[in-house]
């Protein structure tokens, strides 16, 4: 299982035209309009969805259970850190000091 790295918007129209099995199907001009025409979709960051609020369902009684962190290996722990923290930057993690 590998770690999950968010790309921006450049990095993500790159993407498109490097990695998708259809992209070689679309025209550069098309790519670069799109960009111009949904500029705040292609724009660089974490984007936030303010249209709707998500709703958890949950069982009636259901108690919260405390999970410690999985382990990962040695080697990996600076890349995993460095995501964390990044992914705690942007505001979609928050930091827990300890279980309630």
């Amino acid at each position: 299982m590998g770690l999950v790295l968010y790309i921006t918007g450049a990095e993500a129209r790159q993407e498109i035209l490097t990695k998708q099995p259809w992209a070689h199907h679309v025209k550069t001009g098309t790519v670069a309009s799109l960009g111009r025409e949904f500029l705040d979709v292609f724009q660089e960051g974490l984007g936030k969805c303010a249209v709707t609020k998500a709703i958890l369902k949950l069982k009636e009684g259901a108690i919260p259970v405390y999970r410690h962190a999985r382990p990962v290996p040695y080697a990996s722990l600076p890349v995993v850190e460095q995501e964390l923290d990044r992914l705690l930057n942007v505001g979609v993690i928050n930091s827990v000091k300890n279980a309630e």
